[in-house]
């Protein structure tokens, strides 16, 4: 395995409602990951609360316009990934992943944040990892959890934080751990199956718990079976090049306002 997941820490949040998608009324801040940070924006309007339950519908009061949508094209060259919807408030950032199962499972998922928006003068990054998945890829935040166990039973996705220490997108795997896993930052419904065979899990994440995170970021998502990739999301349809057929990259979802 890339990395283990470690025991837990504490975290200064009321865990149970937490972990049962409960609304907290009045929420600490998360713990802060680098111990050197400004203070983040917080984005304007009422926040609309997602209950991590399973049951989407919730999902329908979120206004168009603060709504992020990704759509995998039939013809992407991984199958498994589907669609994702991510919607920020000032307490949470909600994530809703649907996905395919029909050649493998999905047991593994990475949520890859940039979180600071380094970029150039025309649009490109200038820190984080550089991943190849997307063309605009900068992240320098890393969640990695199980979506279910080895045997296959819906595990609780709590998963360990890293951030980014390599060379400024040289791609790679140069992960520092931040946060072990159990750390209750971040919390999963279990998979729930779709009238169309897909299946779908909604994913809560603390916002304060993410350092330096501004009103504008960039999200992607990669699931593995077995560690071995099975989607980007986005994706975009399959590339061919020099006669070999593979992932077709498109900039990853920029949220927030």
């Amino acid at each position: 395995m890339k990395r283990q997941l470690f025991a837990r820490m504490a975290l200064m949040l009321a865990l149970p409602l937490f972990a049962a998608g409960c609304i907290i009324d009045d929420p600490e801040p998360g713990p802060n990951l680098s111990g050197d940070w400004t203070e983040p924006e917080e984005p304007a309007g009422p926040e609309t609360f997602i209950t991590v339950d399973g049951d989407f519908s919730d999902w329908d009061a979120i206004p168009a316009d603060e709504l992020v949508t990704a759509t995998v094209p039939d013809d992407a060259f991984y199958s498994a990934g589907r669609r994702l919807k991510v919607y920020a408030g000032a307490t949470y950032i909600n994530i809703y992943l649907e996905y395919s199962e029909a050649e493998q499972p999905v047991q593994i998922m990475h949520l890859y944040l940039d979180s600071d928006m380094a970029f150039d003068g025309e649009g490109r990054p200038t820190t984080g990892m550089g991943n190849a998945a997307w063309t605009n890829d900068g992240a320098d935040i890393l969640f990695e959890g199980m979506v279910v166990d080895d045997a296959g039973a819906p595990a609780a996705y709590d998963p360990t934080i890293f951030n980014w220490t390599g060379e400024n997108l040289s791609g790679g795997w140069d992960w520092t751990e931040l946060l072990a896993a159990g750390s209750g930052v971040c919390s999963a419904s279990k998979p729930v199956e779709l009238e169309n065979g897909r299946k779908a899990v909604e994913v809560v994440v603390v916002r304060s718990s993410i350092p330096n995170l501004g009103s504008r970021f960039r999200v992607g998502i990669g699931l593995q079976y077995d560690w071995n990739d099975i989607a980007y999301i986005p994706a975009g349809s399959a590339v061919e090049e020099n006669g070999v057929v593979g992932h077709g990259a498109v900039e990853n979802m920029l949220v927030g306002r």
